[in-house]
């Protein structure tokens, strides 16, 4: 008899807490679901903020050390640039500054209407994060250098799934 209630109590811990690890990870996931939603939100704010930052304190790229540059400001014309960038390349599955046709930054951004003199790009993927990308961009010193570039002072930025792209310009 002790034997069976041993077994009981056994089967009751059991159940017990495969409850709470099934209520636990709903709750983790639900929230995951939240964050995912809130850098869909504010990607625009959230990049230009970093970028900014980056800009206004300098940085080293490498081993290179870039002093502070002026800051830069949101364009639309490069925003639409990159998203769909990023889309273009999440539905046709490339990993490129160029199309799988050879078309680079500079002429998409003229075919939304960017009118500047210079275009530059940086470009990532599986990042779910805008903290996260701009770390990643950060530590690649091509990416950051072209960031961290007086050249540039317009950005427009956007991503698909895990692409990410930041299209920096020079308005005439």
């Amino acid at each position: 008899m002790n034997n069976h209630l041993f077994l009981t109590d056994k089967r009751k811990s059991i159940w017990l807490a495969y409850l709470f690890m099934l209520m636990l990870g709903t709750f983790i996931f639900s929230c995951k679901k939240e964050q995912t939603a809130d850098v869909e939100i504010d990607i625009q704010a959230e990049l230009l903020s970093r970028l900014n930052q980056i800009r206004k304190t300098g940085c080293t790229c490498g081993t290179d050390i870039m002093p502070p540059v002026q800051k830069v400001t949101w364009n639309t014309a490069l925003e639409k640039t990159a998203a769909l960038h990023a889309e273009d390349m999440l539905s046709r599955n490339y990993f490129s500054h160029l199309t799988p046709e050879g078309v680079p930054a500079v002429q998409r951004s003229r075919e939304q209407g960017y009118t500047g003199t210079e275009v530059g790009e940086v470009i990532a993927k599986n990042y779910n994060s805008a903290a996260l990308v701009m770390e990643a961009w950060i530590a690649s010193k091509s990416h950051c250098k072209a960031m961290m570039d007086s050249a540039y002072n317009e950005v427009g930025a956007g991503k698909a799934g895990t692409y990410w792209v930041m299209d920096l310009g020079r308005k005439n």
